[in-house]
């Protein structure tokens, strides 16, 4: 796991080195292990920051070059697939045990159509010295982060939107568009950011450049799986494939020569992400345990590990210690977001705990509808959709009447929801917003513009069940860009690498294509639950699902207070807000009125971080 950056000029220009190296002094945190820079005809530069996880040897540094001299890598990521890969690229000569170098040879044997045979998580950029070609890639799923801009003078990449703005390539001003999708989905879809000089390479795709055109193309897209991917036609069977697909995943995620352990809630995904880590080896565990009982997990997470007999570390956590750290987290924010405190916090711990690798169960309830919103989705896609639509004068005589009864997020989300178009797609958005559209109006000192939503091809998708329907919108937008994003940004803040086995591309497209009636969660999770047999013992999966959470309502208005008004104040100064509707919105908090969630407040903490440390 590391840091990379790069830069291609269409026309050579001085002082390359020294702004190359500038991209990568901004991301010490991802590559504490080494660093490294390739320069050629101050017209092209590749830099690296390294955390040695497969074969730490000085000899895996990066930039890697090819033994012919002719291609130069640099790699953020993991191939956990590297040597079945290497079995088959028998006339290349070796001088590293590591994932790097298959990964290069690969390209050189294969070009583009490595992408296929590659099992991780990565962003990589590959230079061709003979064509002066640029190959730029990333995961299917979009574990791993690849941020980009393309100018008139050239293109560059990086990990971190930080190092663009570093290099002096991109600007620090607001993408309006950005701003616009970030406060009704608590995220910005790719390929847009909140910055508007800065574009994020989405997931499953690669970019070729040779200094001219930039040509972006995709290699990989759930959605393409279905015909391609035969499931058991039986639910014994169908059992027997996942848990073969899931042990599997784990144990290539297995391989490092660092310690390496997981993540250990006492929740479902983690404890059987232990489970079948622990058929490998000995595992490191690591939970967070609260005093505060409606938090504490501690009763689950000690019966997984003495049942599997782990390393076990359990971290007391005191509200006091994270109030104390709050400002030095916020810093660690590379893009908004309001979900990564707790990523943050668990990964700092599991680091001084001296993992360098964990395991997440992260992808579990996306996968296996695993959230109590799966039903709602499968019950409107079996039934609701296929009525006749209301008439616009009883859809506004209905929404009208719920918020005159009681005006909160429930009620504005039922009037948007009823005038909103029929299709499940359109639905769904609504169901995840979090502005309306009548808010947004009053926050912005600019029009904001009725922006589209990132659409699935509705055709291919409805050739999937009804649960494969949510599972792949949730996969791929709360999941790519808020989860995956968080974990990237918030672990590697602390130079700890986060491994997820739920999203094996394997296991995704198989799981996918599976029958609602084997995936249907007559209780939570019930076919991954089934699938692992009696791995888990009953009083871990017939509970109520707890989550890692803290009491911002209460601190937001106490402890923070002056931290979280002086955030405020300084965005709602900036020249894209109004600022009499943002202060007006935190006071409507502070005075607890109806409808204003603190999670609508930490929007405006998290934005006005980021642009902080961006230098805005």
């Amino acid at each position: 796991m590391c840091g990379i950056a790069g830069i291609y000029l269409k026309d050579k220009a001085t002082g390359l080195r020294p702004t190359i190296q500038k991209m990568i002094d901004v991301i010490p945190h991802r590559g504490p292990d080494g660093e490294g820079v390739f320069l050629e005809e101050d017209q092209i530069a590749l830099g690296h920051r390294r955390l040695s996880i497969i074969d730490v040897d000085k000899r895996s540094d990066q930039p890697l070059y090819s033994s012919c001299g002719n291609y130069i890598l640099v790699f953020n990521g993991e191939i956990y697939n590297y040597k079945s890969i290497k079995q088959e690229l028998g006339n290349f000569e070796f001088s590293t045990t590591s994932d790097t170098e298959v990964l290069l040879n690969a390209y050189i044997q294969w070009g583009v159509n490595c992408l296929e045979k590659f099992n991780g998580m990565f962003s990589l950029a590959i230079y061709n010295k003979k064509d002066k070609s640029l190959f730029v890639a990333r995961d299917r799923l979009g574990i791993k982060p690849l941020y980009y801009t393309h100018t008139d003078k050239g293109l560059a990449i990086s990990s971190e939107v930080k190092q663009l703005i570093a290099s002096g390539y991109a600007s620090t001003q607001l993408d309006r568009k950005g701003l616009v999708q970030y406060f009704m989905n608590k995220t910005v879809y790719t390929p847009n950011t909140i910055l508007k000089d800065v574009k994020m390479l989405p997931a499953g795709h690669y970019m070729l450049y040779s200094g001219e055109q930039l040509d972006i193309q995709p290699y990989w897209n759930i959605l393409e799986k279905r015909e391609s991917k035969r499931v058991a036609t039986t639910y014994e069977q169908t059992k027997e494939d996942v848990r073969e697909l899931l042990l599997d995943s784990v144990n290539l995620r297995m391989v490092s020569d660092v310690p390496l352990g997981a993540f250990l809630s006492g929740g479902i995904d983690s404890s059987i992400i232990v489970g079948l880590a622990s058929q490998h080896s000995q595992v490191n565990t690591v939970s967070i345990c609260f005093d505060e009982e409606k938090y504490d997990e501690s009763e689950y997470s000690r019966l997984i590990a003495k049942k599997f007999k782990t390393n076990h570390t359990e971290v007391r956590f005191k509200p006091e210690a994270l109030l104390e750290k709050l400002p030095s987290i916020m810093k660690a924010l590379d893009h908004p977001s309001i979900d990564g405190v707790n990523t943050h916090f668990v990964s700092e711990k599991a680091k001084e705990n001296g993992l360098t690798v964990s395991l997440s169960g992260l992808g579990g309830d996306e996968l296996f509808a695993g959230y109590y919103y799966f039903k709602w989705g499968y019950n409107y896609k079996k039934y609701i959709e296929k009525l006749p639509s209301a008439g616009k004068f009883l859809k506004n005589v209905v929404g009208k009447t719920a918020l005159g009864l009681k005006e909160n997020v429930s009620t504005h989300k039922l009037k948007e929801y009823l005038n909103a178009s029929k299709d499940f797609q359109s639905k769904y958005h609504i169901f995840r917003q979090l502005y309306f559209s009548h808010q947004l109006n009053d926050l912005f000192s600019f029009d904001p513009q009725s922006y589209d939503y990132p659409r699935a091809d509705d055709a291919l998708l409805k050739q999937f069940p009804k649960l494969s329907q949510f599972s792949y919108l949730e996969l791929t937008t709360y999941m790519e860009h808020v989860l995956l994003r968080d974990t990237d940004q918030m672990s590697m803040d602390s130079s700890l690498e986060v491994r997820v086995p739920f999203l094996d591309h394997r296991l995704v497209e198989y799981v996918m294509n599976i029958d609602d009636k084997f995936k249907y969660p007559s209780f939570p999770k019930k076919l991954l639950v089934e699938s692992v047999g009696d791995l888990l013992p009953e009083a871990i999966y017939n509970r109520k699902k707890m989550g890692f959470n803290f009491p911002w309502e209460y601190w937001l208005r106490n402890e923070l207070k002056d931290y979280v008004d002086e955030k405020i104040s300084s965005l709602a100064a900036r020249p894209e807000f109004n600022e009499e509707s943002i202060r007006s919105i935190w006071q409507n908090f502070l005075d607890h009125k109806a409808g204003v969630s603190f999670s609508r407040v930490w929007l405006y903490v998290a934005l006005e971080c980021t642009l902080q440390n961006y230098g805005a």
